[in-house]
């Protein structure tokens, strides 16, 4: 009988994670057998960083983990079972970050220490090994692009790239949100697919030939931002005020707007590492307002307390407003604030003048906003959002008639007529 893996709490710190040993192995026939060992990421020399999906949670296959001298058992996805065969080593230890096993995922409070370190932890790894799974199709498309990038010499070769990449770039990695995160932190990222391999900024030239424009929305429009905030790490500073714009937390939000996570709280956090205006910390804070890492509390709430912050400290109403109305028909309320986004939504509207300014009571455009409080009130007049019921919008008016335009206009004229001929 097995005997299952039991994590030991990390020590008290705030660099303190995991790093899994993959021992070596002669034959793929050879089980995976490794060590789970505790490291301080600011002192330990040398480990990579893996980038996969996760995929369904079915968890099938065996992971020998080294415990007090005996052999306990880890329950892993088939996908990580593959990757972590493909990057086994024949004679050295393979120091390897894993998320699913250097993070125990049955503590809460383990998880919230841990995700804020997730950006030191990919920025410091010597590499970034990226598994797009073992898939014999996957990797054939990597070879043929590799090779085709090389040269493209008539219009069909750009054809054919552009048919190779629309395929490639459909795999479920390219479908996640933490791999935004987990790559372009990292100067060193190598794409894998089963036995093909290719560079991250191969990929990134090899969409660039394919779709030159920036104005093309397809299948590569998340690799080509990916690359611009890339770019913004491991090029000079002359270009870091305008992709410092690109990259606040709201941009990156609507950026990857189509990447998904399990965990909904996950839409926040798996960006806010790499926002310009946003610091991940245990305790996630905008601008010093904070707003605490948590997988215990709902996710309405961590939507409501991010918003909040934003609203109160860095002047957010007009962009906060405008994307909560992008997504939401009202339907799907059920007591959240109306003016909250619900990250879990997909945008069913653009609005024609989204970027005009919301001037309800009295606030000014663009106006930072370091003295506005915003308090959510709980008592028995509040439901289990925060805010006062007052009632329920039953219509919104659309665009005034011609005819009304004309009668408020001649009303207006009128009135100037008569001040004006008061005045003389």
């Amino acid at each position: 009988m097995d005997l299952p893996y039991q994590y030991k709490p990390l020590s008290p710190g705030e660099a303190k994670t995991r790093i899994l040993e993959i021992l070596p192995a002669h034959s793929t026939n050879e089980p995976l057998q490794c060590k789970l060992r505790e490291i301080d990421i600011h002192s330990d020399p040398y480990y990579d960083a893996l980038s996969y999906t996760w995929g369904l949670p079915h968890f099938t296959e065996r992971l020998l983990i080294e415990y007090n001298g005996q052999w306990t058992v880890l329950r892993i996805t088939t996908n990580l079972r593959d990757a972590l065969f493909r990057f086994r080593l024949r004679l050295d230890v393979r120091k390897l970050w894993v998320d699913a096993l250097c993070i125990n995922q049955q503590d809460d409070d383990e998880k919230a220490r841990q995700i804020p370190l997730m950006t030191q932890i990919y920025t410091r790894a010597s590499s970034v090994l990226v598994w797009l799974g073992q898939n014999d199709a996957g990797a054939s498309q990597l070879q043929k692009l590799d090779k085709l990038s090389r040269g493209i010499n008539d219009p069909h070769d750009k054809v054919v790239l552009k048919e190779l990449l629309e395929s490639l770039l459909r795999l479920p990695w390219f479908g996640r949100r933490w791999i935004v995160q987990e790559v372009v932190l990292s100067p060193n990222v190598t794409l894998f697919c089963s036995l093909a391999e290719m560079s991250w900024l191969r990929l990134l030239q090899v969409v660039g030939l394919a779709w030159p424009s920036d104005q093309e929305r397809n299948c590569s429009s998340v690799v080509k931002t990916m690359g611009t905030i890339w770019r913004r790490q491991f090029i000079g500073s002359e270009f870091s005020s305008r992709l410092d714009q690109a990259t606040t937390i709201l941009n990156l939000l609507e950026s990857f707007e189509n990447l998904g996570c399990a965990d909904p709280r996950d839409r926040i956090y798996a960006l806010a590492g790499l926002s310009s205006d946003t610091v991940l910390t245990p305790e996630f804070q905008p601008k010093g307002e904070k707003v605490m890492v948590s997988y215990s509390i709902p996710v309405e709430r961590v939507y409501i307390d991010f918003a909040v912050r934003k609203f109160a400290s860095l002047g957010g109403y007009n962009n906060m407003i405008r994307l909560a109305a992008q997504r939401s028909d009202g339907t799907h309320l059920d007591g959240q604030c109306s003016w909250i986004p619900d990250w879990r939504l997909p945008v069913i509207r653009q609005l024609t003048f989204e970027r005009l300014p919301f001037i309800a009571s009295f606030i000014k455009h663009n106006r930072k906003n370091d003295s506005l409080e915003i308090t959510l009130r709980q008592d028995e007049d509040s439901d289990k959002s925060g805010y006062i019921y007052y009632g329920k919008v039953q219509k919104v008016q659309g665009w005034p008639s011609i005819h009304a335009i004309q009668r408020v206009s001649t009303h207006f004229n009128s009135t100037a007529m008569q001040l004006h001929s008061t005045s003389l």
